[in-house]
């Protein structure tokens, strides 16, 4: 296709009016050549047909008047019969045969020499050469007796021919000619418009007066085209009027801007600078004009300003963002928010950049300050967390002798007024480890550190085990304290089977704890009711409820909005009724909110509240083993076999209540007070439990667990619980990374202790 781009580039540099001439007299020439040849070919083909048709009618005829001469054989009759043939000129000649193909007779016009001969007169009906041959049977009593031969002269087929290509002719030129009028005069109907929008477009290039227009002569095409240019032309002509204003605006604008606006040629050097840029500065204008932008930057600039502005000088970005040091005319460092961009000038390609500088300095002072208070803010908060994680362990660490001797005094104490006064001990370091936890869960929920287990919990279990928690402290100030559970019909299950959710089972204790421990708090009479529902939810969650109604002194209106905040206090007197710090419903709300649910609290005054919480749970078919926590267990439950616990403990208190604990449930006990001790204790005898105190002198219970499980196969696989009064965020985590199986805080309960340790003693008796 190479051969015909000249053949495009030559048509396409013709005039619009030539195009269009060839557009139309080219498909107009064809058609009418074709035309004329079909039309030719036609006329011809019927005029031959006709004139063959016409002379086979003849030699019928003559067939039919020779039947006798040729039955007789009479060559005179024959002769005589053909002379007829003398009307018509255009035979040639005339041959009668009769036998096999004997000459009877004859007949030749005038002038006509024979052009077939021989047998070639015998082949049929046909043209040969430039003779029409027709053979003819001479049939007599349906018997062929002889042939008639025709030559027929073909004059007159060629005079037909040529006469009519005359007439072809003259009308091919005729209709050639009407034609080139009519496409020069329909070219100047469509061409002439055109040219004179160019012209006017033109002009208006020319004289860049956008307020000229052209003219509509016709209302076609060309019509529609002068309108949309005339259109065209009213946006460009108000543009125009809007850039000049633009323009005017943006040179006001320039120079009163609030931040320095300047343009550098392509070498950088400045060519415009407002007032604001030289005050920053401090250099006039002049002066800025025999400068480039590199000699205002100061040194010590980041490696990632320099990467940047040399990524744009080189074209590799188009502008460049940033802060950046500027040395002032009078020496001072400026730190600067700049912005710089390349673009094209108006009357010329030559790159140029527009800089935008403004004057940060004191801002960035402030962040700097800002800086160094946030650094402080965090270590203080450090300090922080490291001052609760060491006083929970300082206070945890005697509430542990205290909380576990006071439970086996209980025990063995019969004096009704010694019982008394134990009790009120008893109660009052509780709610002391309450707080102290209270605390400490507050912290974790503001850091926004909760970890939720989804393990399947029997919740009616759980729920029925809190009421039973409770109760005892419920019945003290003669309150009743009920329990029931809820599931609607529409979820399909049996009244009879177990139902288990996905759930955090610790943190929904918490929940429940807090509510009725917050209701037995503030009711003086009557009851306080814990009742459990699950509902329908969104998808394919659940709805689980916890609802705590209580026939309390109720709350005020005003303050049911700030009631889960923290620190809150219905009566902030120093003559309130009820201790506490505030912090359990605030904690309640971190969790819910944790779990994606909603809670809240509706009361009246003098006739009771509703604490709820609405949690989207999924409900399980498998079954969750629970564990037995905080005064889970009512009394100590002996262990049996008499096993033997190595118990690691510095602490001589703590380690006294432990002894006294494991000796009243048949353990027998030897002790270690650090890693290094129960190392040796390890390699000497045998041990079916390890309880590991975690701060310890020398080595702590970390590696002294690590290093136990290194030990040789009978000790290695020792159970180890990690028992300590850490309560920090990853205590529980470090315990199982140094290779403990469980943790057991302090202060615990002697229950507790009772029960880990049967718990991992006949876990350890099944594995044997």
């Amino acid at each position: 296709m190479r051969f015909l781009k000249p053949i495009y580039r030559a048509l396409g540099d013709l005039s619009l009016k030539r195009k269009v001439f060839l557009v139309i007299a080219i498909p107009c020439f064809f058609l009418v050549t074709a035309a004329i040849l079909i039309s030719s070919f036609i006329e011809f083909h019927f005029f031959k047909q006709r004139f063959v048709s016409e002379h086979q009618s003849a030699a019928k005829m003559l067939a039919i008047n020779l039947e006798s001469s040729v039955s007789f054989e009479d060559p005179v009759d024959a002769s005589e019969i053909l002379t007829s043939l003398n009307s018509r000129a255009s035979v040639g000649s005339a041959q009668v045969y009769f036998r096999e193909n004997q000459l009877l007779a004859e007949y030749s016009r005038d002038g006509f020499s024979e052009l077939i001969l021989g047998d070639q007169l015998f082949r049929g009906t046909g043209f040969w050469d430039e003779v029409l041959v027709i053979n003819e049977d001479i049939v007599f009593e349906n018997r062929v007796i002889g042939k008639l031969v025709l030559q027929v002269d073909l004059s007159d087929v060629d005079e037909f021919v040529s006469t009519r290509a005359k007439i072809l002719f003259g009308v091919f030129v005729g209709a050639l000619l009407v034609s080139v009028f009519l496409l020069s005069f329909v070219g100047n109907l469509i061409s002439q418009p055109i040219l004179d929008l160019a012209r006017t477009a033109e002009r208006i290039t020319q004289e860049e007066d956008y307020s000229r227009r052209q003219t509509r002569h016709y209302n076609d095409e060309t019509g529609s085209l002068v309108d949309a240019f005339n259109a065209m032309m009213e946006q460009i002509e108000r543009r125009e009027a809007i850039i000049n204003a633009n323009t005017e605006r943006f040179k006001r604008y320039f120079e009163l801007g609030i931040v320095g606006l300047g343009v550098l040629d392509s070498n950088m050097v400045w060519l415009e600078s407002n007032d604001q840029m030289a005050e920053i500065l401090g250099y006039n204008h002049e002066d800025l004009r025999s400068m480039t932008w590199h000699e205002l930057l100061a040194e010590g600039q980041s490696v990632e300003h320099k990467e940047k502005l040399l990524s744009m000088l080189i074209g590799e970005s188009d502008q460049f963002f940033g802060d950046c040091w500027l040395k002032s005319k009078g020496g001072k460092d400026i730190y600067a928010m700049m912005a710089l961009r390349r673009v094209s000038a108006i009357e010329s390609d030559e790159t140029q950049y527009i800089v935008l500088v403004q004057d940060i300095t004191e801002r960035k002072e402030y962040e700097e300050q800002l800086f160094k208070a946030k650094e402080n803010a965090e270590e203080l908060s450090k300090a922080k967390d490291e001052f609760l994680s060491v006083m929970s362990h300082e206070l945890r660490t005697p509430l542990n002798p205290i909380i576990g001797f006071g439970e086996l005094l209980m025990e063995d104490i019969k004096d009704t007024e010694s019982k008394h006064l134990l009790d009120i001990m008893m109660r009052s370091a509780k709610h002391l480890l309450e707080l102290i936890d209270n605390i400490l869960n507050y912290v974790r929920i503001q850091k926004d550190v909760i970890e939720l287990d989804h393990a399947s919990v029997d919740i009616d279990l759980v729920g029925s085990d809190i009421a039973k928690l409770m109760s005892e402290r419920a019945a003290k100030k003669g309150l009743k304290l009920d329990y029931s559970m809820e599931v609607e019909e529409c979820l399909e299950l049996r009244n009879d089977e177990k139902i288990f959710v996905q759930g955090d089972e610790t943190r929904l204790r918490q929940i429940m704890l807090n509510f009725i421990a917050n209701a037995i708090k503030f009711t003086e009479e009557g009851r306080v009711h814990l009742k459990l529902r699950l509902s329908p939810g969104d998808g394919e969650f659940t709805n689980f409820r916890i609802l705590v109604k209580d026939t309390g002194s109720g709350i005020p209106v005003e303050q049911l909005d700030r009631i889960f905040q923290p620190f809150t206090q219905l009566n902030e007197s120093l003559t309130r009724e009820y201790s506490g710090i505030g912090l359990g419903l605030a904690i309640c709300k971190r969790i819910v909110d944790a779990m994606g649910g909603e809670i809240g609290v509706s009361s009246v005054i003098n006739v009771g509240s509703e604490f709820w919480a609405d949690i989207p749970v999924k409900i399980s078919t498998v079954e969750h083993s629970v564990g037995v926590g905080f005064g889970d267990s009512p009394s100590l439950k002996p262990v049996e076999g008499a096993p033997k616990v190595l118990l690691v403990e510095d602490d001589p208190y703590n380690k006294a209540v432990a002894e006294k604990i494991l000796a009243r449930i048949g353990v027998s006990v030897d002790s270690a007070e650090d890693g290094v001790q129960a190392l040796d204790r390890m390699s000497e005898s045998v041990y079916d439990l390890v309880l590991m105190d975690i701060q310890m002198p020398r080595m702590n219970g970390y590696e002294a667990a690590r290093s136990i499980r290194n030990l040789a196969a009978d000790s290695s696989g020792v159970p180890i619980v990690g028992v300590t009064a850490h309560a920090g965020l990853d205590t529980r985590e470090s315990c199982r990374r140094s290779g403990m199986n469980d943790f057991l805080p302090k202060p615990y309960t002697p229950e507790a202790l009772a029960e880990v340790v049967n718990r991992w003693i006949l876990k350890e008796k099944e594995q044997k």
